[in-house]
């Protein structure tokens, strides 16, 4: 952070001396346009903020940009990103649906009017709108709003094919009826999030599916990564775990039920020995996690389908 808030001063001192020959401070802070390796391209400091983790400072200059251009579509996955990291959950949701023409690019934007052109911006469109869902969909999971969460999830399981031709409603009544197990080739989110509403819902056989669902989506990424190094692998392993987890809730969460209906009056008493054991495991396990706020947040996260507030409050 200190190299970042050096060259910022170091490109500002220079641009008041006329100077466009500081390359070092500017490789830093700047992208190059196309290939002049000018000061042509835009300053992203706030995106370098993020990245270091100072979410508070990296919010104020989005939120300065949006004001600006309130259609301005990295602002808007930047401060929906700096909400998510803060807890902001409300205002992350709130911005998606101030911004949603402009998030599934129904917001034209000039350009070249070329094919390639054309397809270049629909991909890239295409992807700013599967983040933003993706961010929602947490914002929605973490709130406890479970009908908006199916929403998301469905749109994230559908594609961009129907996401844009709809807008998406944040007042959903969810559906009761049938739902098929057959799921399409999805990736980590989409089915981790399928997973999360069909534990929600006591969908034991459907979870079980899901939660393979976003194992074999992640596999190959998690075996490239962990060839390179343990640091790059270790955000797949907490996604990793965080599968397991889901498949030991389902695991207690069915053998809850199991207690319930039965006769005798152990029931209670086993249940509350499993759920015992089970959050002595989870805080072992925790405690051998890397201390990193957002390593914990995604973790407790999962495990606040089973635990309360109060459960687990040394986590």
């Amino acid at each position: 952070l200190g190299v970042l808030q050096a060259a910022k001063i170091e490109i500002q001192r220079h641009n008041r001396a006329g100077d466009q020959n500081n390359s070092m401070a500017y490789s830093v802070l700047n992208t190059i346009d196309g290939d002049k390796g000018s000061w042509a391209g835009d300053i992203m400091y706030e995106s370098w903020l993020a990245k270091l983790g100072s979410w508070g400072e990296a919010v104020q200059l989005y939120e300065q940009k949006l004001m600006a251009n309130p259609n301005d579509v990295n602002s808007i996955l930047g401060c929906m990103q700096c909400y998510e990291a803060r807890g902001d959950w409300e205002k992350a949701l709130d911005l998606a649906g101030r911004s949603w023409s402009a998030l599934s690019g129904d917001s034209k934007k000039a350009g070249g009017n070329s094919r390639r052109s054309r397809r270049s911006r629909k991909q890239i469109s295409e992807e700013n709108h599967k983040l933003a869902l993706k961010h929602c969909a947490q914002a929605a999971w973490r709130l406890g709003k479970w009908d908006e969460l199916e929403t998301f999830s469905s749109q994230l399981v559908q594609g961009q094919q129907h996401a844009s031709s709809q807008n998406v409603s944040f007042d959903v009544t969810s559906s009761k009826g049938s739902r098929t197990t057959d799921l399409p080739t999805l990736d980590y989110d989409s089915a981790f999030y399928r997973a999360v509403i069909n534990i929600h819902r006591e969908e034991w056989d459907e979870a079980a599916i899901s939660i393979d669902a976003a194992r074999k989506a992640m596999d190959s990424r998690f075996t490239a990564l962990l060839a390179e190094s343990y640091q790059r692998a270790y955000p797949s392993m907490v996604a990793a775990q965080r599968l397991s987890e889901l498949e030991e809730i389902v695991s207690f969460r069915q053998f809850e039920l199991r207690a319930k209906h039965r006769l005798h009056t152990t029931g209670p008493l086993e249940t509350k020995k499993a759920r015992q054991h089970l959050t002595d495991v989870w805080r072992r396990r925790l405690n051998g996690c890397r201390v990193d706020a957002e390593v914990h947040s995604e973790i407790l996260a999962v495990r606040s389908l089973v635990l309360g507030p109060s459960d687990e409050f040394d986590a």
